[in-house]
């Protein structure tokens, strides 16, 4: 039995309100691996992506699935052409929190992290950004979308701040070249996370409000 239009959008809806979660939890946990030095938490976060992976294949199958058989116009064809876009969104999302545990098990050999309070104050902006995406996608409500793709700013500044410190210190050499270049690495991990939190929160604008925007309201 075939089923319904709407049966097959409410599964895909909630695919991705199940991709969505986890992906929030692995980021999550690659900031607390990295906060806490704590190398299994870590190397769970890497194994846990493979199932991340294994949903966004999920809701693409889902989407094209309902885009071949029930040929939606309008608003429904702008909800499944977003999720599609934004579950490849969450998965690439989770890739950077894979990035950032690999970071993780190798800082957790040095005595402490440098730039550890910009670090874990621009992490948690950027988780802040992540959580406010995936709740925007599932209430449909486009102020907040707005707000994350305003709040992009401050991840930008902070990203350059750190990177700056860290080559200025690696150069004096009161910065451990190792450690340094790991921090780095993190930030443009975060960096990016934020950047597709941006991706998601104007992707739910065009699927409620049927506007492209990109960075520039």
């Amino acid at each position: 039995m075939h089923k319904t239009f709407e049966q097959s959008l409410n599964e895909l809806q909630d695919v991705m309100r199940q991709l969505a979660g986890q992906t929030e939890e692995i980021v999550i946990d690659a900031i607390e691996s990295l906060k806490h030095r704590d190398v299994a938490l870590a190397k769970s976060v890497i194994e846990r992506d493979e199932h991340v992976d294994r949903m966004d294949i999920n809701a693409d199958e889902l989407a094209s699935t309902i885009l071949a058989r029930q040929q939606p116009v309008a608003s429904d064809l702008r909800l499944i052409i977003g999720a599609m876009k934004i579950s490849n969104d969450l998965e690439r999302i989770g890739d950077h929190a894979v990035n950032i545990a690999e970071s993780a098990i190798t800082l957790s050999s040095f005595s402490s992290i440098p730039e550890s309070d910009n670090l874990f104050y621009m992490a948690a902006l950027v988780q802040e950004m992540l959580l406010a995406a995936t709740e925007c996608f599932e209430e449909r409500n486009t102020i907040t979308a707005r707000g994350i793709i305003n709040s992009d700013t401050e991840v930008d500044e902070y990203n350059k701040i750190i990177t700056q410190n860290l080559i200025e210190g690696m150069s004096a050499q009161t910065v451990d070249v190792k450690a340094g270049m790991d921090v780095v690495r993190v930030c443009k991990n975060l960096e990016r996370i934020a950047d597709l939190s941006v991706n998601i929160a104007e992707d739910v604008i065009y699927i409620h409000d049927g506007k492209f925007v990109r960075h520039n309201l």
